[in-house]
This record gives C-alpha cells, structure tokens and sequence, in this order.
C-alpha cells in the first residue's frame, strides 16, 4: 500500500469506502492488511467528529496469525461502534478479526472457520517444526486465540480446542448457534444492532 518511503496510501477504492465509514478486509491477511487496517481508524480517529461506526466487511480465506491478532487489537481499541459483516468467507485469522466488532453478521450462504494454527504448512497439534522458538510463539498466539473465542462465544476453552481441531468450516447458521456471530443477512437493511 506504500507509494512512496514513509508513506501508507490506500487505494482509491478503500478512500472512497473510508469516506462511507467502510473497510474492506479481503484476499489473503498480511502485514499489508495491517497497515491499511491502521490507517483506516487512525483516519477515523482523526477527522475531527466524534468516532463514527464503521463496518467491516470479511471475506478472506484467514493469513498471518499474529497480524489478525494485531488487527483485532486495533479494532477493540476503536472508541466508535464497529460491524463486522462476512461476505462469503471468514476463515482462520479472518474469524479471530471478526471476533473484535461490537455486531457480527454474516451473509446466508457465508462460511466460519476456526482452526488451530499451522506453521509451514504442519498443523501446530500434529507435528513438531523445526524451530523451537518460532514454533513456541505460534502456541502461545494459539492459546490466546482459545482464550478469545471461549470469551466472546461463552464457550468453556476445551468446546473451542474440540472445534478447533475438526479444522471444518460452520454454516453461517451453526455460526450463529455457536456464538461466532450475532446476526444471519440476506440485505445489508437487514443488520440490527443498538
């Protein structure tokens, strides 16, 4: 997102969807998502007005653990009241994101996943990596996301370590009943929050 040493531009698309009180968080997460993330509410932060709700819209396939964590901070850190709303997909670290918005939602045909990590491709409860440390640093996030989801969902750590470790996809439905989300949409007049 970088036009220049130093600066953090977003693209045209996410101006004008910042103007809207919107960000898009889509494709693959990365750090890359994390500086625009940032530099979506530090403008919302900045602009003078008392913070105005924002609504985030999902749809990615999950990335960097430790990023979407940090980006779930940035979220709780908001003064203003935030949506999440999943467009087809919040999987892995898209799922720990949407856990930071005051009202989640999800389209009908939408899909969750919560799962444990994985370093290099090996589930991090099935095989040892290779470099301790890193790998020690991958658990420790992983118990901080147990302890999220246990947190918002108002279920005991060991359902979310059982779910977890299905690695399956829930319906926007069994999302609900879990406790993943707040609100099933078809229409986006169809989001009902305080």
């Amino acid at each position: 997102m970088s036009n220049r040493k130093g600066d953090r531009n977003m693209t045209p698309a996410q101006e004008q969807l910042l103007k809207d009180s919107r960000i898009d968080i889509s494709g693959y997460i990365n750090n890359e998502t994390g500086m625009y993330v940032r530099e979506a509410i530090l403008r919302s932060l900045s602009n003078g007005k008392p913070s105005p709700e924002i609504m985030i819209h999902i749809t990615s396939p999950g990335g960097g653990g430790t990023i979407a964590a940090d980006i779930y901070d940035m979220i709780k850190f908001y003064p203003g009241k935030t949506v999440g709303v999943v467009h087809g997909t919040a999987h892995s670290a898209a799922a720990t994101i949407l856990q930071a918005c005051d009202w989640r939602v999800a389209t009908a045909h939408s899909s969750i996943l919560i799962h444990n990590m994985k370093h290099d491709g090996t589930r991090l409860d099935n095989d040892t990596p290779q470099d301790p440390v890193r790998i020690q640093e991958l658990i420790n996030v992983q118990l901080r996301r147990y302890r999220l989801f246990a947190f918002h969902t108002r279920k005991p750590e060991a359902e979310i370590r059982r779910v977890c470790g299905l690695n399956r996809p829930m319906t926007a439905d069994e999302a609900l009943d879990f406790g993943l989300i707040d609100q099933i949409i078809t229409k986006g007049g169809e989001i009902k929050h305080d």
